[in-house]
């Protein structure tokens, strides 16, 4: 995969406990209400965090959100990535800039709570402990053509990766570090990155979180989902 030109703060080289990554595109109107939800629940988790914000050539004013928010707060990094990759590259580049024991990722339009993290982390420490904990929800807030799309993921993960169909993969979840780094090891990862965990992890949990409809709008009527692979 060849290599974006970064921009922006770097994140810090000492290790954390946790690290959250989110990527970022066009979200301007969000991203402050995010990182102080997320802010509050890392405090609240306690031990040394820090937050990687990764923008995915936005066309609005994130960038400038991003850039202010990591200048007033030292435990978040925001990169910059020189246009718009997807977010699956974004995802990769701020796991790159990690530096946590565990990484947590998450989405930018509130529709993965941040509220939830406490419990992922509880499913992550066990008992049983876990490598990676996906947080599922019975209800989506998405529109037809991402359930059309996550559903075709699926399926050739299914067959590629002998993933039960019945399970559904989300893009909110924590990590140990272990793990992420086999993830980023891999010579060309895919940009279907949740899949790329599935691989990389021997223990894996899934854990029903709630899920809201997108703070940017534009959401499709909630369908009820099957309790898919415990």
């Amino acid at each position: 995969m060849a290599a974006a030109r970064r921009t922006g703060i770097s994140p810090p080289a000492a290790r954390v406990a946790l690290s959250a990554v989110v990527p970022v595109f066009n979200s301007a109107p969000v991203v402050s209400t995010l990182c102080g939800r997320l802010v509050s629940v890392l405090e609240r988790v306690g031990g040394s965090f820090e937050i990687v914000l990764v923008d995915d050539g936005s066309s609005d004013a994130s960038w400038t959100a991003l850039a202010a928010i990591a200048r007033a707060d030292t435990r978040v990094a925001a990169i910059r990535l020189a246009g718009n990759h997807g977010g699956g590259y974004a995802t990769l580049a701020g796991l790159r800039h990690t530096a946590g024991d565990v990484v947590i990722m998450l989405n930018d339009d509130l529709q993965h709570l941040p509220e939830a993290i406490p419990a992922l982390l509880a499913a992550l420490a066990g008992p049983p402990a876990r490598d990676v904990v996906f947080g599922r929800s019975r209800v989506r807030y998405h529109r037809a053509w991402r359930k059309a799309a996550s559903l075709a993921i699926d399926i050739v993960a299914a067959v590629s990766l002998r993933k039960p169909l019945a399970f559904r993969f989300t893009s909110f979840l924590v990590a140990r570090r272990e793990c992420v780094s086999r993830v980023l090891a891999l010579p060309d990862p895919a940009p279907a990155v949740p899949a790329l965990f599935l691989g990389a992890a021997a223990r894996i949990g899934v854990l029903t979180v709630p899920h809201g409809p997108s703070a940017l709008g534009g959401s499709a009527t909630p369908r009820p989902r099957s309790h898919g692979w415990p």
